[in-house]
């Protein structure tokens, strides 16, 4: 059902990243606290989402493929915007985007041959632990551009570009790519 309401839940995490992408990069302090608010309603979508779809029964092949595409926009949304301003390095934004157009291309083959890709466990805890680095890097700056904390930017930013952050993304990153090689294996029939 295109219309079901897990679907749309789904359909508006989409539509968050532009307006998100739109507000995060303004000028204006407001709207850049705004942007990362936004965010967090689009992530935490993506529990809401699944729990009514396994409790009211409305699953559907849409909903199950669009789910996790909509996942993978958002996450990308938000590691292409700290790597535009260098809190991450472009090398582990393109794995990232790699695996998922990857993973992607899996699932679209998988429906082709009529066959169901299993989904890693693994997976869902990447998506997972990359909300929560996201979440993480964009409390930093909630508190850097919000007029409801004492902190100054400088501080801020002292923790947002630290090693914490980049060796926080350098295990995301690696533990993102095993999540690939697991998903392959575990999916070796799509190939054949």
């Amino acid at each position: 059902m295109i219309f079901s309401i897990p679907n749309i839940i789904t359909y508006f995490r989409v539509l968050v990243v532009p307006v998100f992408l739109f507000m995060y990069f303004s000028k204006d302090d407001y709207l850049i606290s705004m942007s990362i608010v936004l965010y967090f309603f689009g992530a935490i979508s993506d529990y809401f989402d699944g729990l009514i779809a396994r409790k009211y029964n409305s699953s559907s092949k849409l909903g199950q493929f669009i789910d996790p595409l909509a996942d993978k926009f958002i996450v990308i949304a938000a590691l292409v915007a700290f790597n535009i301003q260098d809190i991450i390095p472009l090398w582990m934004v393109i794995v990232i985007i790699l695996r998922d157009i990857i993973t992607t291309i899996m699932r679209v083959i998988a429906d082709k041959k009529n066959l169901d890709m299993e989904t890693s466990k693994l997976a869902k805890w990447k998506t997972f632990s990359q909300f929560l680095f996201i979440g993480y890097v964009q409390t930093l700056i909630f508190v850097a551009h919000s007029s409801l904390f004492h902190i100054s930017k400088s501080s801020a930013n002292e923790f947002i570009y630290s090693d914490l952050t980049y060796y926080f993304m350098f295990a995301l990153t690696a533990y993102t790519f095993l999540t690939l090689v697991d998903y392959i294996f575990k999916n070796k029939a799509i190939f054949k």
